[in-house]
């Protein structure tokens, strides 16, 4: 992560952000329920929070890449980007929440699943999130239009 972010430094951006947690609950379908209501506030906590920062192309999250596959065979269903799996011609985004994979969505081509899962680690990490790509404060707010109008 860099620090120069303008006059503001990542952990003055971090503390503006309540962090995202999520309640046991008893079924899968309820606990979707309490992340889409908690994401739905966070959105606009992260928007304002980047206010604070002056370098708009200054990068903020840095992207981390998926370990190389062990062995010679590579699966099919392997993606290259993290929290993302082939499934039949689509391709599925997860997420680990509380040490329990947690369903995203399916998507027609890999990058749209990568971002997808971009999108909800940022939410749930804040700027210390594992992404699949680079992210600046242009990238972030314009990643926030594509997934917020589509959640």
């Amino acid at each position: 992560m860099i620090s120069d972010v303008g006059s503001h430094s990542n952990n003055e951006i971090e503390d503006k952000i309540a962090p995202l947690t999520v309640a046991p609950s008893t079924s899968n379908q309820s606990k979707k329920l309490l992340i889409k209501q908690r994401i739905a506030g966070k959105v606009p906590q992260i928007l304002k929070a980047l206010e604070l920062v002056t370098k708009i192309d200054a990068i903020l999250i840095p992207s981390k890449q998926k370990a190389a596959p062990r062995g010679i065979s590579n699966s099919r269903r392997r993606s290259s980007f993290i929290g993302v799996f082939k499934n039949g011609p689509n391709w599925q985004a997860l997420i680990s929440i509380d040490k329990k994979k947690t369903y995203i969505g399916t998507y027609k081509d890999e990058e749209k699943a990568a971002r997808a899962f971009d999108y909800h680690s940022i939410l749930l990490n804040n700027l210390t999130a594992v992404t699949n790509f680079d992210y600046s404060k242009t990238k972030i707010e314009k990643l926030f239009r594509e997934f917020s109008s589509t959640d």
